[in-house]
């Protein structure tokens, strides 16, 4: 009975550790969902395009497939799954993967710390600013990550034990179809699963495991193969969006600026700080077995894509830099651990409470204030001008039910005006950004475009050139230029709604 007892212990411990975990996940959906709820509608409008291109296909079986639009596997597949209930349900889903991944992390973090610090680090991950921010927009980064963390799990003792690099391959595959992150799953696993012998069964996993990885990465370009006829169209899409987005190249030193300019927002400087000590420390201490271990691969793979597809690709995006915040937090609660039984084995307990407890203060002190201030009134603001975006749209049924219109429109906002109008033909929106590109580097008048419909907001996912370029817009009611009348019609809201027509001839 005793020998019974003592080896139902560590199932016991394991019971207890997936308890805590669903018991974290639950109430990150709950918290989740409550936001969702509250700031509704406020779905990035990647993911508004993605439920456009859905609904028309299903509705006409024709494919429509907008200029410079790109489409991830998993926003097809799940603007399928949200087709009936539209973007609240595609948000609902966002929060049941956050709530995964916290569980996830959870158990990623048993694995190196106590049950206290895993606790305190699942704490920082639900309460931590950019996870609040992705998933009440409903970013694919959500999902994404919690595939990366889900690998990050199934990783240890992958070389030893049988079937388990299935787990970490497939988790890969699934991450993949989300973001392109995912496929460095594969590389770390060339490694580990490098044969030892040349044992047909060694061979096959060696070939099958990165295989299964890399598969994600074909159906995505495949998937732009059949829609677009061009294998790469995803990356010239992104290319071209950061050529509009940012009005100059960067420079490899100015992409590397980005990751302090990102999770100094998400963490606060001090805290970035600590966390990347944390980190030196962590690879100090495992060293010996950095490139076996998971938790400092990956990162370092992560760090040097992500540089890479800023200065090649793509314009830097906060949501970009959440799964390495994520791993950021497991090695703060590495630290923490470590300062904490630093100084209780020398029997300073409270001095040891002390140092956590000032820590984890800050962190959480920062996020409160970050998430009030910059995070929630963004989101309510964005709230507030989708409603609007929705009232645009009921203005506009009747004007464009005869055919598609040239409208110029600010860059994102013609993906939900295109959703909220998706009953109608198509219409040909290009947006300030490109006006001020092709004026200020290509000579060409934005009236070039001939836009028949202007809709104007002032600061909309604009930067200062495109602002100063068009801020005659937000005052001047009628305005003669270039041969044409740019005549005001209407306000909704913060939106101004101009007509263009040819002036009359002197």
């Amino acid at each position: 009975m005793e020998r019974s007892s003592s080896m139902s212990e560590p199932a016991r411990g394991k019971d207890r550790t997936l308890l805590i975990a669903a018991a974290f996940a639950a109430f990150t959906f709950c918290y989740m969902s409550f936001w969702v709820f509250w700031l509704y509608p406020a779905l990035i409008n990647d993911e508004y395009a993605a439920l456009d291109f859905v609904y028309r296909t299903l509705k006409t079986g024709a494919l429509h497939l907008p200029p410079h639009v790109s489409y991830k596997p998993y926003s097809l597949i799940f603007g399928l799954a949200a087709f009936a209930g539209g973007p609240l349900t595609y948000e609902l889903i966002n929060a049941a993967f956050a709530a995964a991944l916290v569980l996830v992390f959870y158990l990623v973090c048993r694995q190196k710390l106590s049950q206290g610090f895993a606790a305190l680090s699942a704490v920082m991950l639900i309460f931590a600013v950019d996870l609040f921010d992705d998933v009440v927009r409903g970013t694919t980064i959500v999902p994404g990550t919690l595939c990366l963390l889900a690998a990050v799990l199934s990783a240890p003792g992958i070389e030893e034990e049988p079937g388990r690099w299935k787990k970490y391959s497939l988790f890969g595959f699934l991450g993949g179809f989300a973001r392109p992150e995912s496929w460095l799953l594969a590389f770390p696993l060339l490694w580990w699963l490098f044969p030892r012998s040349l044992k047909l069964r060694q061979l096959a996993r060696w070939i099958a495991g990165p295989a299964i990885i890399a598969l994600s990465a074909v159906i995505w370009f495949g998937k732009d193969w059949f829609l677009a006829r061009n294998v790469l169209y995803s990356l010239e899409v992104a290319q071209y969006q950061k050529m509009i987005g940012t009005g100059k190249p960067f420079t490899l030193l100015e992409c590397f600026y980005w990751f302090h300019q990102y999770l100094s927002r998400k963490l606060s400087v001090p805290f970035e700080i600590f966390c990347y000590i944390a980190f030196c420390a962590y690879f100090w201490e495992n060293r010996r077995r950095a490139l076996k271990d998971p938790l400092i691969i990956l990162p370092v793979l992560l760090f040097l894509f992500l540089t890479l597809l800023t200065w090649l690709g793509s314009y830097p995006q906060m949501r970009y830099f959440t799964p390495l915040g994520v791993f950021l937090l497991i090695y703060a609660g590495w630290l923490l651990q470590k300062i904490y039984r630093f100084f209780k084995s020398r029997g300073r307990q409270w001095p040891a409470l002390a140092a956590v407890g000032l820590i984890t203060l800050e962190y959480f002190l920062w996020s409160g204030y970050r998430t009030s201030t910059a995070e929630y009134k963004a989101l309510k603001r964005e709230s507030e001008v989708q409603r609007q975006v929705g009232e645009l749209a009921d203005y506009f049924r009747p004007l464009l039910s005869d055919g598609p219109r040239q409208i110029m429109i600010s860059d994102r906002r013609d993906d939900q005006f295109g959703y909220l109008l998706r009953d109608l033909p198509m219409q040909n929106y290009f947006c300030f950004r490109e006006g001020y590109y092709y004026e200020k580097y290509k000579g060409k008048d934005f009236l070039g475009f001939e836009p028949e419909w202007i809709l104007w907001l002032p600061d909309d996912y604009q930067y200062r050139g495109v602002n100063d370029m068009f801020t005659w817009l937000n005052y001047q009611d009628n305005t003669e230029l270039s041969g044409r009348l740019i005549s005001l019609q209407k306000t909704i809201g913060d939106f101004r709604i101009f007509k263009v027509t040819a002036a009359d001839p002197p």
